[in-house]
């Protein structure tokens, strides 16, 4: 913490004497942390020309196969109707029989 507060306080001296000498602040400050444009361009070319050329690996497109997706759809839907067909056949089936008849307990003699 207290480099990096050390190294504000640096550059920020450093603006205050380039205001007070009546500078452009911007322009000395690009000087002094920055590389010129031209250089970075010079640079970077010089790198990539210096990097052997290597093919591109290509990779297969991620396709999946239709036979996947027709599963992937259909069987959920087949779950889903047989879910609700079963359902619907328990409540009709329930309608139809008869109430079931309770039969009677018998409490024991309290003597």
């Amino acid at each position: 913490m207290n480099a990096g507060a050390n190294w504000f306080a640096k550059i920020e001296a450093k603006e205050r004497k380039w205001i007070t000498d009546g500078v452009d602040v911007d322009r000395e400050f690009a000087a002094v942390y920055y590389d010129s444009l031209d250089e970075t361009i010079t640079a970077a070319t010089n790198d990539v020309q210096s990097q052997p050329d290597e093919p591109r690996p290509s990779f297969p497109s991620p396709r999946v196969p239709t036979i996947v997706v027709v599963i992937a759809w259909l069987v959920p839907a087949l779950f889903s109707a047989a879910a609700i067909a079963a359902v619907v056949l328990w409540i009709r089936r329930r309608r139809r029989l008869p109430p079931v008849a309770k039969i009677p307990v018998s409490k024991p003699d309290r003597a």
